[in-house]
């Protein structure tokens, strides 16, 4: 039962990170310095929970590489390590990273584009639970076929 007990523990510890995380968007008081010295404590903890396999990190890891983060426009951002990252979690059925995948696949972020694999990317979301796949997949294939590629 080792597997489970550690599944818990991340769990626990990923909880814990969400915490860090909540007193950043909740402290109205915070001056930019401190802002950023817990930023990083948060940052910390999620890369080590995302290499120990927590998908919920690994999504949250991917986001922090994204073009925008909490602090706006993103000095760390790197299109490929958002798409590592999130095919991570994707793989560990996160269901907005899977969207975000198709995105990443429709819009080339971090890949090369490819319209029939947002499409996959898109219906994983919508079985795993993904509102927002829905839409985008309505919008990239509106009859419901595989695009052309192009």
């Amino acid at each position: 039962m080792l597997i489970g007990n550690q599944k818990i523990r991340d769990m626990n510890n990923y909880e814990k990170t969400q915490g860090i995380y909540s007193s950043l968007l909740s402290n109205k008081d915070l001056n930019a310095k401190d802002k950023e010295k817990i930023y990083k404590k948060y940052l910390d903890e999620i890369r080590e929970l995302a290499n120990s396999g927590n998908g919920n990190a690994q999504f949250d890891l991917a986001l922090h590489y994204e073009e925008y983060n909490f602090f706006g426009l993103n000095p760390d951002y790197n299109p490929e390590k958002v798409f590592h990252w999130a095919h991570k979690a994707c793989n560990n059925d996160i269901a907005e990273a899977c969207n975000n995948l198709g995105t990443y696949y429709e819009s080339g972020i971090g890949c090369e584009k490819d319209l029939k694999e947002a499409v996959l990317y898109y219906k994983r979301a919508i079985s795993l639970g993904s509102e927002p796949a829905k839409e985008n997949l309505t919008l990239l294939d509106p009859a419901g076929t595989p695009p052309a590629e192009g």
